[in-house]
Parts: structure tokens; sequence; C-alpha cells
């Protein structure tokens, strides 16, 4: 529900709640979970905390702390993570969010071209970094 508010602290609601599954064994959170909290501080106009966020499961995921959920489902940030970033940052008032969801789009551009089918921008990725 976070994801889709418009309550301008629904990042740091919805963050707290992702916290708190990542630290509890039984509480395992899914890539689902780590979208929504991204979408969570992207509808609260925070690009700087979305990316933190993306960052942030990116750092673990590479670090093996992220292992695969008994659902098979990577953890791993995928092109839906990095577009919602790249859009949160493409309407936000940033005098540099050209450049970061530029950024963002490269990344997603060399990771693909290595060989990362999950990483191919879609048309959202492009067109949040036209407009």
């Amino acid at each position: 529900a976070w994801a889709r508010s418009d309550v301008i602290e629904a990042g740091i609601r919805a963050d707290s709640l992702w916290q708190r599954m990542l630290s509890e064994p039984m509480l395992q959170p899914d890539k689902i979970t780590m979208n929504a909290t991204i979408k969570s501080w992207a509808r609260a106009f925070d690009p700087v905390k979305a990316e933190e966020t993306l960052n942030f499961v990116l750092d673990l995921y590479e670090e093996g702390h992220l292992e695969d959920n008994d659902n098979n489902v990577s953890m791993k940030p995928d092109a839906i993570s990095y577009s919602t970033v790249i859009t949160a940052w493409a309407k936000s008032n940033h005098s540099d969010k050209t450049a970061n969801a530029r950024r963002l789009l490269d990344t997603m551009l060399q990771k693909h071209e290595e060989g990362e089918d999950n990483m191919k921008p879609n048309i959202i990725s492009f067109t949040a970094v036209i407009n």
C-alpha cells in the first residue's frame, strides 16, 4: 500500500518495514518487497533514498547475503528496480536529475551487454530519461 501511496512519509514507512523484514530471519523479503520499497521512495519524491535502497540491495546481493528464496526468485535488482529509480530521478527537482537518470540507464545498458538478461532497459527506462 505504501508503494502506491501519495503520503509524503510513505518512503519512510515502507523502508521501516523493509528494514524489519531484513532483520527477522522468518520474514524473508523478496524482489517484490524490494521494488515496492524503492517505488515508495520514488513516489515520495526522494530519488536519493530510492537509489540508496537499490545500491544497498545490490551490495548485499553481491556480498552473498541475499540468497535466492524458497521460490528461487533472485533478490538481485533488475530492470524494474533500475527503471523505478530512473523515473524517481527524472521526476525530481534535483538539478542533476538528468545526469543521474542517464547514468543509471547507461549502467543498465552495460550490464545487459555483459550478459545480464534481466537488465535490458525497457520503454519506461528510455522514456524517463528522454522526458
